[in-house]
């Protein structure tokens, strides 16, 4: 099992994932070639968040020695959670008109949100169901569209990167037979900073036939 290299696509979005401020990493594995005639199974899965996460580690520079590790005892005996595609997005996503749920950027309707592009006004605002950023539910919808730092991009901008995401690294994300794993974050001070009060997350995505795809995050102000 190794990290998939990034191709001149895949370098290109993650440059405007950054540029736009967003957190969460997108980190593509393949399989090991002994077990690629077989479907990934929760310890391949386990296996590719840790690889994911010593990668993004590995690549954090610092004047002091406190760089983050990984508690391998923790790591290797954590048990993911299996989800479905609808607990993966969380409630920051209109399931019903298959869009996302943003808050406004208008001063009066900075606290509401608004499904897709929908005109900032009073008729259109839908209420969120309530979630803790820390919690299981809230999902990478959230995770994606509401850093700590707000994204400096339009909500028309906002929905056109989530979804070019979403078909570049999880193209079968609606497909039944996709695999979804959420993970513990309490294995790597990887997460620290998350655990402070925005959300430290880790998930994985897999089909019976293409790669794993790691997806993580952990920010705070």
């Amino acid at each position: 099992m190794q990290i998939r290299p990034p191709n001149a696509a895949t370098e290109q979005l993650n440059r405007d994932l950054d540029s736009a401020g967003t957190v969460v990493r997108h980190v593509v594995i393949d399989p090991s070639p002994s077990s690629s005639s077989s479907p990934p199974d929760h310890a391949d899965h386990r296996r590719a968040i840790i690889l994911a996460v010593e990668a993004e580690l590995s690549s954090w520079t610092s004047t002091t020695d406190e760089i983050p590790d990984v508690n391998y005892l923790k790591a290797n005996a954590m048990t993911g959670t299996p989800i479905t595609a609808r607990e993966f997005l969380g409630p920051n996503w209109e399931a019903r008109r298959g869009t996302l749920l943003l808050r406004g950027h208008t001063p009066c309707y900075l606290n509401s949100y608004f499904a897709g592009d929908d005109d900032e006004r009073d008729a259109n605002v839908v209420p969120l169901p309530p979630h803790e950023s820390e919690s299981a539910g809230a999902g990478y919808a959230y995770a994606f569209t509401e850093p700590p730092y707000r994204l400096n991009l339009s909500r028309p901008d906002i929905i056109r990167l989530f979804e070019r995401t979403v078909h570049h690294f999880l193209p079968a994300l609606t497909d039944p037979r996709t695999t979804l794993f959420r993970w513990p974050t309490e294995w790597s001070r990887y997460f620290d900073a998350g655990h402070e009060w925005w959300g430290s997350y880790a998930w994985t995505y897999g089909t019976s036939t293409g790669p794993i795809v790691a997806v993580f995050a952990s920010s705070t102000d």
